[in-house]
């Protein structure tokens, strides 16, 4: 038994802690289960290891008579394997971030992400998977394109974002897989992946960098961070630029910023996420930020929450001068989304035929592009100010 554990450890490369850590991961996932003996043998190990008086509780009884191997030490070759790049995952990062925070190691990197955590790397990462669209395009947009190991589904620009490998969508990412692309960096969306498998990624000890845009600013100053990480920051200081420079020409006007006292009453807009259910958004959007960028009000502003579903009476009542929805107004699909508004026409957006479709991309990723959508919004809403 003990020759056993000492042989996975040499050749995983394991220290004691990694490899309980390691392989209570395995046992959940039900690729490997020492017995009883190995375990406490395991346990027993880590204890020496550590500093006397750490308040450790004793290990279990070594005297229990051990039952039959669990697996067969035919499979001790992936167990090995498997525990390698565990041990790596699982302690590895932790400790590499840890170190270059305390002691500044040369190469190392760091910036906060939107959650206020600091992301700390010994170096710009190689490796990286990234859980949204939108994250996807920014990466490419701040120049690491090349560094992407993985993506999400609906990564779809540019065009290399296409050929990436596949780690699942938004909301079911596969652990496993995206362990197996080793990535040295993961960027989430935080309200929209699910919780409990980043919480999972986390406990792994992969650096995760969270992002949440809630404004066109935070567009250039997560290109710029995106730039740190990955080692890229001459291309991402200048992509940022760029946005800010195209940002500062978006006014009510659709051209040039106009100062504030010289426009007049904000257009009142309703913004459709969804048709059915009938969904909006709520004033600390990226989307609402854009609208009012362009002269108007987001109608549900004061909403509590992000995305609210809403209904058809309550935007009756709200009396949009103009309603938007993503889309392109070519499918069967979109037509219908805005068709349904023709039945109320005491809506001032309906007696008037204010109803606009954006481009879904632009509108939904809060990336460079969404500068595209915030432009045919400020004219939309140029026309509408016009027939007042």
């Amino acid at each position: 038994m003990g020759n056993t554990l000492a042989a996975v450890r040499a050749e995983a490369g394991c220290a004691a802690d990694q490899l309980e850590a390691a392989t209570a991961l395995l046992r959940q996932r039900g690729e490997f289960t020492f017995t009883d003996v190995e375990e406490a043998e395991m346990r027993n190990s880590r204890k020496q290891e550590e500093r006397p008086g750490s308040g450790n509780p004793v290990p279990p009884d070594h005297r229990r008579a051990p039952k039959p191997a669990a697996r067969p030490w035919s499979r001790l070759a992936l167990t090995i394997a498997l525990l390698a790049g565990l041990c790596v995952t699982t302690i590895a990062a932790p400790i590499r971030a840890e170190v270059a925070s305390s002691n500044g190691a040369r190469g190392a990197v760091a910036v906060s992400d939107d959650s206020s955590r600091r992301v700390v790397l010994t170096e710009p990462a190689r490796r990286v998977v990234s859980l949204s669209p939108a994250l996807t395009e920014l990466v490419f947009a701040a120049g690491g394109g090349a560094r992407l190991a993985g993506v999400v589904e609906h990564s779809d620009f540019p065009a290399p974002a296409r050929d990436l490998p596949r780690v699942g969508d938004a909301l079911a990412l596969p652990v496993e897989r995206i362990l197996a692309l080793r990535p040295d960096l993961i960027l989430a969306w935080r309200t929209g992946n699910n919780p409990r498998q980043l919480e999972r990624l986390e406990q792994l000890g992969i650096p995760i960098y969270y992002s949440e845009v809630r404004s066109l600013d935070q567009v250039a100053t997560t290109l710029e961070r995106l730039g740190v990480l990955l080692g890229t920051s001459t291309e991402a200081a200048a992509a940022a630029a760029a946005f800010r420079s195209r940002l500062a020409k978006l006014g009510p006007s659709g051209g040039p910023g106009t100062p504030a006292s010289s426009t007049p009453a904000p257009v009142r807009v309703f913004y459709q996420v969804w048709a059915r259910p009938l969904m909006t958004i709520n004033g600390r959007h990226v989307i609402s930020d854009l609208i009012e960028r362009c002269g108007g009000v987001n109608v549900f502003a004061a909403a509590s929450v992000l995305v609210p579903q809403v209904g058809v009476e309550a935007v009756v009542a709200a009396a949009p001068e103009v309603v938007f929805a993503a889309g392109n107004g070519s499918s069967r699909h979109d037509d219908a989304s805005l068709d349904h508004w023709r039945r109320f026409p005491g809506i001032p957006a309906v007696a008037r035929g204010f109803l606009f479709f954006v481009d879904d991309d632009a509108i939904s990723r809060a990336t460079p592009r969404m500068l595209e959508a915030g432009e045919a919004i400020c004219a939309q809403l140029a026309r509408v100010r016009g027939a007042r």
